[in-house]
């Protein structure tokens, strides 16, 4: 992925990455899968800030309140949650894979939902594709499909060298 939006995905979603995981900061896809992650990061911090708000708000609201009422379970968590930070994001096998140091069930649905997008979508432009075999699997887009192939019969000018090339 480009410097410029591996660097947009870090700074919308600055808090899943604080340098403390030992990821490399890199996005190791190309940029047509960009709006996915970016949307995918963006929801999962959200996510946490807006549970965080919300505990907050409880614990301000019972510290204020001093009616002998016994306080609701739903009303009883106090500890903030921790922001996960990104392990990886990577394409494999064709697809997408993001990694974080933890998940609940909401981030894993969301991380769930961008892979199953990015197996429909060009991993070079973003347009719809489809996961393409070949040496290596990889979802792409009609033009950039044609494009890999010939690529791959300029290199390969037999079909005997494009098979002893994969083996």
């Amino acid at each position: 992925m480009k410097t410029e939006l591996n660097n947009q995905i870090m700074k919308n979603s600055s808090k899943l990455f604080d340098g403390t995981s030992g990821y490399s900061s890199y996005v190791e896809c190309d940029d047509g899968w960009f709006d996915i992650i970016d949307a995918a990061l963006t929801t999962i911090q959200g996510h946490i800030t807006n549970r965080n708000n919300q505990i907050q708000s409880n614990i301000e609201w019972h510290a204020t309140r001093d009616i002998g009422e016994p306080i609701p379970d739903w009303r009883r968590e106090t500890e903030l949650l921790e922001y996960p930070q990104v392990q990886q994001i990577k394409e494999k096998f064709g697809g997408l894979r993001i990694y974080l140091s933890i998940e609940d069930e909401y981030i894993h649905g969301i991380i769930n939902m961008a892979e199953a997008m990015a197996v429909r979508t060009c991993e070079v432009c973003g347009a719809k594709g489809t996961m393409r075999g070949g040496s290596w699997l990889k979802t792409l887009c009609d033009e950039h499909h044609k494009e890999r192939e010939e690529h791959r019969a300029k290199r390969y000018k037999t079909e005997e060298a494009w098979e002893q090339a994969i083996k």
